[in-house]
């Protein structure tokens, strides 16, 4: 798997996300399914996050190739290959990533503070279970937030 498959991923997440945005307001889907689509959007928009910051860290290391055969999946696995994203956040940094810096929700935060505590909230875990009160119009706030960052990181990491 080449690097480049992390970034196509994460624009295949972002993408699906804001049609699921798109089609909570249609007014013929019942409120079960809304809040389903809520629930999926959210748990989708960690791995936008979580697959950026493995295109960054790879394109920063200049990985070529087949990156299961690359140093952060085979000596650093527990720090490459972690769903906590402050962690493998803060193990970009260390390998180089300057080009992270400062994004919001790692080094800084985000000035509406329910739009942080989803970024602080997420976790895989939502893939199986339900996650209460999540409405269209902050999920839209929260998924306008990550495009910034997926924007910065392409900006910053150009293959």
């Amino acid at each position: 798997m080449d690097y480049i498959q992390f970034k196509n991923s994460a624009s295949r997440h972002l993408v699906s996300c804001k049609q699921m945005l798109k089609d909570i307001s249609d007014s013929s889907i019942k409120k079960d399914a809304k809040d389903r689509l809520c629930l999926e959007i959210y748990y989708l928009s960690g791995y936008i996050l979580e697959t950026m910051l493995s295109y960054a860290l790879c394109s920063s290391m200049n990985i070529q190739g087949d990156i299961h055969q690359s140093k952060p999946f085979k000596e650093d696995a527990k720090l490459f290959k972690v769903h906590n994203l402050n962690q493998k956040y803060n193990y970009a940094l260390q390998k180089g990533c300057n080009g992270l810096r400062n994004i919001c929700f790692f080094q800084k935060k985000h000035q509406d503070d329910i739009i942080q505590k989803l970024f602080v909230d997420w976790h895989v875990k939502y893939r199986y279970e339900n996650r209460p009160n999540l409405s269209p119009e902050v999920l839209s706030k929260y998924l306008s937030s990550i495009e910034i960052i997926y924007r910065t990181i392409l900006k910053n990491y150009p293959r």
